[in-house]
């Protein structure tokens, strides 16, 4: 069975030398991405633009001692996922040149992240049956709730970031009311969160918070029959586990929102 997420890492040169991440403007980082993939799958870019529903993908930076050296793209879809292979690993095979902003870049390698690849079916089967989970936002995290845009990531606001990309690509059903668990059962109780700036365009600025979240759900008392609790904690950590793939919030195809699933603890007694 062909792997439903994945993530690459694709190395780029830059010519004129080292490319300070500040610098870099997550409309040229998206701007980037789709232009390579446009020139040889120009339909497909088309319908990206024109959807106003969840993206299949996820970009973040890459970077070392301030110094932008390439992306990371998580696919949520095994076709999304060999078309955007098939084009940077052809680019770095031939060691391409690419516009970057009006950075010149060279594609230097593509590989592999250390994620193992996987399917939805996989992520749910293998999610620990655990009563909290560490998240860590490595770069800037911005959340819609209930149509306005902030900064606080509260369950019911995470989760259904991950719900909504988990119902848009997975064939996997989720428990029913799923999302009025998370609001009544989790909570966040711990966290060490800074604010951030990331740079969308020019001047462009957003907001976004960056740091580590522990989260736990709180099953005790709950209506919810002790046969299912099982279910909907692990559909929970297989919704964390997919974090790593798509990221968390608003901009994710920018290099907004890039997101670790740390850890799972507490695993519960069936």
């Amino acid at each position: 069975m062909k792997p439903d997420l994945q993530v690459l890492e694709v190395r780029l040169y830059n010519i004129a030398g080292p490319l300070p991440i500040q610098t870099v403007r997550a409309h040229a980082l998206n701007g980037l991405f789709h232009t390579e993939l446009g020139r040889r799958h120009g339909a497909l870019v088309d319908k990206l633009h024109q959807s106003q529903g969840s993206m299949p993908f996820s970009l973040a930076p890459l970077f070392d001692e301030e110094c932008f050296y390439g992306f990371r793209v998580g696919t949520l879809t095994a076709e999304f996922g060999e078309v955007v292979a098939e084009v940077w690993s052809g680019l770095a095979a031939r060691r391409a040149e690419v516009q970057l902003g009006s950075a010149q870049m060279m594609v230097d390698e593509v590989k592999p992240s250390g994620l193992r690849p996987t399917t939805y079916e996989q992520l749910l089967a293998e999610a620990p049956v655990a009563h909290g989970v560490w998240l860590r936002f490595e770069t800037p995290v911005r959340l819609k709730t209930f149509g306005q845009s902030g900064l606080l990531p509260t369950p019911h606001a995470v989760w259904q970031y991950y719900t909504q990309k988990w119902e848009a690509f997975s064939n996997v059903a989720l428990p029913p009311e799923f999302l009025r668990w998370v609001g009544r059962a989790v909570q966040a109780t711990e966290l060490a969160l800074d604010t951030r700036y990331a740079y969308v365009e020019k001047d462009v600025e957003w907001k976004g918070v960056m740091g580590e979240v522990e989260y736990q759900a709180f099953t005790e008392g709950e209506a919810l029959p002790t046969s299912r609790v099982p279910d909907y904690l692990r559909a929970w950590q297989a919704l964390a586990l997919l974090a790593d793939f798509c990221g968390t919030g608003e901009k994710t195809t920018m290099g907004m929102g890039r997101t670790q699933r740390a850890r799972a603890f507490g695993r519960y007694r069936i």
